[in-house]
């Protein structure tokens, strides 16, 4: 892109503020030449000498006032005129700074619309290319597969004093995964963290400007119908051949028979297969978004946490529910209601394995104080109320019951106490 500038040579005294003209007849002019005017406009210097600049009215100008025309890229030119005028008393002033408004108006609406027009597409463009390529979408989903691995790893939702404990400075997992960096990394509540969603908004993004730009345009060619009625088209395709005596309806019924879905106009023939296929991705990424959604919402919408409670304690739903990144979950209808744990019993395999533990369980209302739901729950078998569902997820051993006997008295009990383990239970 090109500007023309015409340097008038002042002879005394600075040059004034340059005015701006447009060789074009019309008042539209490259918005690019409108950005070098605005920096050729600042290279404008004066001369050493003391005269009184030529006006612009001049019947001969000198040879530095020629204009120097360079057109553009679109075929037009930019001429930026830098002078003072003389007054009939002999002083000189600047042009009146409104005769530029016009220029500058015309210049910054080209400027407007060559910017909305056609480069904030071009990049908009770009930006829908580069988001839905494969190797992007790949990246993003082994990072998350990698998050999600850690989350699995390292348990979540636990209490601080827990990871202080089982992660300790001294002794990391796998050598380098203790509390601090767990707590300061949001690595204990992994799946509500802001750079997990944000990993599964990129990837929802990603999924959507694939379908919209590579899936759907595969869709519309591959079904539309293109019935070729001139042999001479026909004769251009990769791969034609002649048949003497050949009859459409028969090759209708071959093509059929090989699975192929047959469409005849006239004396044309139209036969796709595999064309199902071809919806195939566009329902897979529907079924990824729908995923993708499912887990944000419940990032975003959910409570969740684990509370330990041995045989015969209480507890209040809402201390073990944890915003964690929700921003948008309500508290729930029963979070002030407790819970009673009134009893817990295993089951036991021929073995001596673990077949199954149950937990019987009492919904208390904060109110009265009344029962409002007992259920007793087991492994996939929860219990829900007032917008809470609660699963047994662990079990352990949550007191040693000592008993004490008596040798004199032929080793009859003397006394017996339950002796409580410190952080067990069951969850």
């Amino acid at each position: 892109m090109a500007c023309t500038l015409l340097v008038t040579c002042a002879r005394g005294g600075g040059l004034a503020s340059p005015s701006v003209a447009s060789t074009s007849s019309t008042r539209r002019s490259s918005a690019m030449a409108s950005s070098h005017r605005r920096a050729a406009c600042a290279s404008v210097t004066s001369s050493k000498d003391s005269t009184a600049v030529p006006s612009s009215s001049s019947s001969s100008p000198s040879r530095r006032d020629r204009r120097f025309r360079a057109p553009s890229r679109r075929g037009r030119a930019l001429v930026v005129v830098a002078s003072t005028r003389e007054d009939p008393d002999g002083s000189k002033r600047a042009p009146d700074p409104s005769a530029r408004g016009t220029v500058d108006a015309a210049d910054d609406d080209a400027f407007r619309e060559w910017l909305l027009k056609s480069e904030m597409p071009k990049t908009g463009k770009r930006a829908l290319r580069a988001l839905s390529s494969l190797p992007l979408a790949i990246s993003e989903f082994l990072v998350i597969a990698g998050f999600s691995a850690l989350g699995t790893v390292i348990e979540q939702n636990k209490g601080t004093q827990w990871y202080v404990t089982n992660y300790p400075v001294d002794d990391p997992a796998l050598g380098f995964i203790d509390y601090p960096l767990i707590l300061n990394l949001g690595l204990d509540h992994i799946y509500t963290e802001w750079y997990f969603l944000g990993l599964l908004g990129a990837l929802a993004a990603s999924l959507t400007a694939c379908t919209f730009t590579r899936q759907l345009p595969v869709w519309k060619v591959a079904a539309d119908w293109k019935f070729l009625d001139r042999p001479r088209t026909l004769l251009k395709m990769d791969e034609a051949e002649t048949l003497p005596r050949a009859r459409s309806e028969d090759l209708a019924d071959a093509l059929a028979r090989r699975g192929y879905q047959v469409f005849v106009k006239g004396k044309a023939l139209y036969a796709f297969k595999g064309l199902v296929g071809r919806l195939a991705p566009i329902g897979v990424h529907a079924g990824l978004l729908l995923t993708l959604g499912g887990a944000a919402y419940s990032g975003l919408g959910g409570l969740g946490g684990s509370i330990m409670a041995p045989e015969g304690t209480s507890f209040v739903i809402g201390d073990g529910l944890r915003r964690g990144g929700s921003v948008f979950a309500p508290r729930p209808a029963a979070a002030k209601d407790s819970v009673v744990v009134n009893d817990f019993t295993i089951e036991y395999l021929p073995n001596g394995q673990v077949s199954q533990f149950f937990s019987d369980l009492s919904v208390v209302d904060a109110k009265d104080g009344s029962e409002k739901q007992r259920k007793t729950i087991s492994v996939n078998v929860p219990l829900r109320q007032g917008g809470v569902t609660m699963y047994q997820t662990d079990w352990e051993i949550a007191s040693v019951r000592l008993r004490v006997l008596n040798e004199d008295d032929g080793g009859a009990t003397a006394g017996a106490e339950d002796a409580a383990l410190p952080g067990a239970g069951a969850a």
